[in-house]
């Protein structure tokens, strides 16, 4: 992660302070203590491809019907390939 008020690269190892706000989580940057958050649309984007993934990976065991299984195996892969754009692209932005 890289802070945009310092420019300092950081891992989310080094995260000490954590809040919970209305926006989500909030978490202080460790060299200059700016509180910083994700950026909303992504962390909602990141959710979607999460739950998109979660609900067809879960009906894929109840499925019999290979052609609908194959379809399924689909919708479960692109819910990660969101999750992750999101999780690559998103960025961070001060509090």
């Amino acid at each position: 992660m890289q802070c945009p008020a310092c420019t300092e690269k950081f891992s989310a190892r080094k995260i000490k302070k954590v809040r919970d706000v209305q926006q989500g989580m909030e978490f202080q940057c460790p060299h200059c203590s700016v509180w910083l958050f994700n950026e909303p649309k992504m962390v909602k984007l990141k959710m979607f491809g999460a739950l998109v993934m979660l609900v067809s990976a879960v009906s894929s065991f109840f499925v019999h019907n290979e052609q609908l299984l194959q379809a399924l195996s689909w919708v479960t892969f692109s819910g990660a390939i969101i999750a992750l754009f999101a999780i690559y692209k998103g960025k961070l932005i001060k509090a």
